[in-house]
């Protein structure tokens, strides 16, 4: 995690409830933004060619996923 931190990546993930130790601040705006991000990965693992990588090269596997974001987009 130190390695991490030493690069400028931070924390976005909230602090269990108990923990009595150092607790961090919880930036909500950063967090909602993740939260976002994570739900756009879940709903283009629905297709399976995306969530298993099927394509090998990279410009088709982009291709796909941006075939399966207008897919999205449009239901």
């Amino acid at each position: 995690m130190l390695a991490a931190q030493n690069q400028g990546m931070q924390v976005t993930i909230p602090c269990r409830v108990n923990r009595k130790k150092n607790p961090r601040v919880l930036d909500r705006h950063r967090y909602k933004a993740r939260h976002l991000v994570e739900n756009l990965f879940q709903r283009m693992k629905v297709f399976r060619r995306v969530a298993t990588r099927y394509d090998k090269l990279d410009v088709t596997f982009l291709g796909f996923v941006h075939i399966a974001g207008t897919m999205k987009w449009l239901h």
